[in-house]
């Protein structure tokens, strides 16, 4: 009798850890590819480049974000680099860089909340790029 109970013992772990399984996975994936999540995330920007300086790049983001109904959290720009944070109406944290490559060109990186949201991300690319 004694040998069905270490048996029933040692299955209750693996029981329990079975039933969790799919609730934790995306945790698990998470912490497994935290070296990978660095380069997932950043497939999450919209990048793009524009023959015109980080000033004018951040001064059609502000005026994107302003049409676009965010709030304005911050805009500072240099002849070398620009950044604008602003906030959805939901809270999600947008965040537009500008740095200047050569003198005829600046790369623009768009990036929409924590995880990054590149579909909104590319979208407000494509509209800052018709401003300038």
């Amino acid at each position: 009798m004694r040998r069905p109970v270490k048996l029933v013992r040692a299955a209750l772990p693996l029981a329990a850890a079975l039933t969790l399984l799919p609730a934790l996975s995306g945790c698990l994936l998470v912490a497994a590819g935290a070296g990978v999540g660095a380069a997932t995330y950043a497939m999450s920007d919209a990048d793009g480049a524009a023959p015109n300086t980080p000033a004018e790049v951040i001064g059609a983001a502000e005026e994107v974000v302003e049409q676009m109904d965010f709030v304005l959290v911050s805009s500072v720009s240099s002849e070398i680099d620009g950044l604008l944070e602003a906030r959805t109406a939901t809270d999600k944290k947008v965040q537009i860089k500008a740095t200047r490559e050569t003198e005829e060109l600046t790369s623009i990186s768009v990036r929409v909340g924590t995880w990054g949201n590149e579909e909104l991300a590319q979208h407000l690319l494509t509209r800052i790029l018709r401003r300038l």
